[in-house]
């Protein structure tokens, strides 16, 4: 009987997530990652090899500003109903639609465009797509948020994460071994089909909310600059409403930046690091390829299912501390001489945490998302994630000219404590 134990509460699992709308779920956040890469590190390539100078390729990371920037018109996609389509989809899937079909042209003449001959004209495309998958995952997230239950938000988040990872594991390494037989235009055209499972996927999903819209909401003569300000504070004030102190609100923002901060080093800085330190890209790739990124699909069904067996305080301390380690392991690794063995329980550790931490703040930070402006309190929230994702490889890179990898490793775990003082603070649901 003990034998079949772990055998019946996997195929529970398995069951459990093919319910609808998780497969639905799962198509839409791979529809989020797919793009994310195909504006970053994959145009970065294919800029290098159109002999675009370094600093032309490092400019070309402004085209992600729309991500760090779409908490300023996410109070619209709160508020504003597309005529026909809100009332037979729903709000937020009448927007995550239409931001769809303007994503598939968008990256369809990304894919046409020339940087040999016109950086402009691709760099002009590459920050269309990236306006368009931003405003894309502001209405996946608020569907999520909002048609999930309690009992299923973790769940909801694991799939929505899952997906993500696997589009961007699909639109970073197979575009690059796709682009190297068939070139960039078709390997983007190629990639762009996929955000058509996208749309397959809205009428797969059912929108339960229905969102009683105030009249004065509905007037379309109301989009402008004084109509964006009005309501991005009236979302922060109900946002603000939630904590009973303002030191209660500071708290959760540092806890999101540190959180976010160790996230970011031991994702962003093995690519400069590993280098460094004697192991070739070929080596990191292979080990990133089979071990890493499913081992990181696999950290993100766990952490749903942590938060719903242990809750969510637990789930954040194991997924922050087990960050920790992997700090220390690339510690270790900097110290010692070339072992791929080390390399590969360092990747996955790495990876295994990083898809636990993502679904756990994905999850946790859903939870401050309530009412009219559900979109515009996680968006308001997840800038600062965004921010520490920015300033922390902006900085980091700099400061290891001057200290050793290991000192700022082993500093880096030590952000640990105070996570968890913050954790404790925040009266964690």
């Amino acid at each position: 009987m003990t034998f079949f134990q772990p055998i019946s509460f996997i195929k529970d699992k398995l069951n459990y997530y093919f319910r609808p709308p998780f497969p639905g779920l799962f198509i839409l956040g791979l529809c989020c990652g797919l793009p994310f890469l195909l504006i970053l590190s994959t145009l970065t390539f294919w800029l290098g090899e159109c002999g675009a100078s370094k600093t032309a390729r490092g400019f070309f990371i402004m085209v992600t500003i729309p991500y760090s920037l779409k908490f300023l018109w996410a109070p619209y996609l709160d508020q504003k109903e597309i005529p026909y389509l809100t009332k037979r989809l729903g709000l937020r899937r009448s927007w995550i639609l239409v931001t769809q079909v303007f994503l598939i042209f968008s990256v369809f003449f990304l894919g046409m465009t020339n940087p040999a001959s016109s950086l402009v004209s691709t760099f002009i495309w590459a920050i269309t797509v990236a306006f368009f998958a931003a405003n894309q995952e502001i209405a996946v997230h608020a569907y999520r948020i909002e048609n999930l239950s309690e009992e299923d938000a973790p769940a909801g988040a694991a799939i929505e994460n899952a997906g993500f990872h696997l589009g961007m594991f699909i639109s970073g390494i197979i575009a690059l071994y796709i682009a190297h037989h068939i070139g960039w235009k078709l390997t983007y055209w190629l990639l762009d089909l996929g955000i058509l499972l996208g749309i397959v996927s809205i009428f797969i999903v059912q929108e339960s909310q229905k969102r009683a819209l105030e009249e004065e909401e509905n007037d379309t003569s109301r989009f402008h600059k004084r109509y964006i300000k009005i309501n991005f504070l009236q979302s922060f004030k109900q946002l603000l409403r939630q904590f009973p102190t303002k030191i209660t609100f500071i708290s959760l923002i540092a806890f999101i930046f540190l959180f976010k901060l160790i996230d970011t080093v031991i994702n962003a800085m093995p690519s400069i690091f590993l280098p460094d330190i004697g192991y070739n890209k070929v080596e990191y790739a292979d080990v990133n390829k089979y071990l890493g990124n499913p081992i990181m699909i696999l950290g993100d069904f766990i952490g749903g299912i942590l938060i719903s067996k242990a809750g969510i305080l637990k789930a954040l301390i194991a997924s922050s501390s087990l960050q920790a380690i992997a700090c220390l392991l690339f510690t270790l690794l900097s110290l010692s001489s070339h072992n791929l063995e080390l390399l590969s329980f360092t990747i996955a550790i790495k990876s295994f945490s990083s898809g636990l931490a993502a679904t756990t703040l994905l999850t946790y930070v859903s939870s401050f998302c309530k009412g009219h402006y559900t979109a515009s309190n996680f968006t308001i929230l997840w800038t600062f994630a965004s921010i520490a994702r920015i300033l922390t490889s902006v900085s980091f890179g700099a400061l290891a000219d001057y200290y050793s990898w290991a000192i700022l490793f082993t500093i880096t775990s030590l952000c640990v404590i105070p996570l968890i003082f913050f954790e404790r603070k925040l009266k964690l649901k």
